[in-house]
């Protein structure tokens, strides 16, 4: 029914428009006008999405893991640009209790050393407890593979890496000998590595849903993910105006061969 009247609006409104229209050419533009002002107006919220283009739909968006395995992600938070083709880059995070190093091996050695040929009486330190540490940052890409399909083209498919840097952390007593307070903290050893993730998700204005892979170390196997996008509008350097404009002139030849045959057929109503 709203779809009648506003029609029925339209016509009205461009009757003193229809009666000098002279030449199939300027029928053409105004039955084209009518038709866009009628469908324009007539369009739900998703018909209104589906109508953008793949450049047109995108987002800056903030996600973060929900589980991995039987263990939730700790401090892993992503920022993306989603767009046809696009990134994400997580904060960088770290799993370790906090405590900073106060000393070095070298420095623990080289302390009683130096006791021991001065003749100095200490106590030499000995191990307390250790515990390994990760930190880490996730970067990858993001891509839509059926960006023109009206439902499909919300699924976007990340691959990535993990680079993980992993060391021991190490407790000793305190030998009295170097000017720190509490246990001797030093790292042992640092160990790198680079491993793969791969995910989908589902992108709509203002939320999205998903789940992923990681194959490192820290937080291997399954998870899923939920978060929020901000619609950007961001446009790809690709000429759409000249896109438009080709389809436009499309249109109106099509209308205008409509409008010719119509004119053919029925001379007496164009005068």
């Amino acid at each position: 029914m709203k779809q009648f009247t506003v029609l029925a609006i339209l016509l009205v409104g461009s009757l003193s428009i229809n009666a000098q229209v002279k030449t199939p050419e300027e029928m053409a533009s105004v039955l084209m006008g009518i038709g866009d002002s009628v469908h324009k107006s007539t369009l739900t919220p998703i018909e209104k999405y589906n109508r953008f283009k793949p450049t047109e739909r995108s987002y800056l968006g903030f996600s973060i893991p929900i589980q991995v395995m039987d263990n939730k992600i700790q401090g892993l938070y992503r920022v993306e640009v989603i767009h046809k083709v696009g990134f994400y880059l997580s904060i960088p995070y770290a799993v370790d209790d906090g405590q900073e190093s106060n000393t070095t091996l070298q420095e623990i050695s080289y302390s009683e050393n130096i006791a021991t040929l001065q003749g100095t009486d200490f106590s030499s330190s000995i191990p307390l407890d250790s515990t390994f540490s990760h930190r880490a940052l996730d970067v990858g890409l993001m891509v839509a593979p059926w960006s023109n399909h009206s439902v499909l083209k919300n699924i976007y498919i990340s691959a990535g890496i993990v680079h993980n840097r992993s060391f021991q952390k190490v407790y000793k007593s305190n030998n009295g000998l170097i000017d720190v307070s509490g246990d001797l903290i030093y790292e042992n050893y640092h160990a790198y590595s680079v491993s793969p993730d791969v995910g989908i998700k589902y992108v709509m204005p203002f939320a999205q849903v998903g789940m992923g892979y990681r194959f490192d170390n820290v937080y291997p196997g399954l998870y899923y993910s939920a978060g929020l996008n901000i619609p950007l509008k961001l446009y790809l350097k690709v000429d759409n105006a000249t896109k438009e404009k080709k389809r436009r002139e499309n249109r109106i030849k099509k209308v205008e061969k409509n409008a010719n045959n119509y004119q053919n057929s029925n001379p007496e109503l164009i005068k």
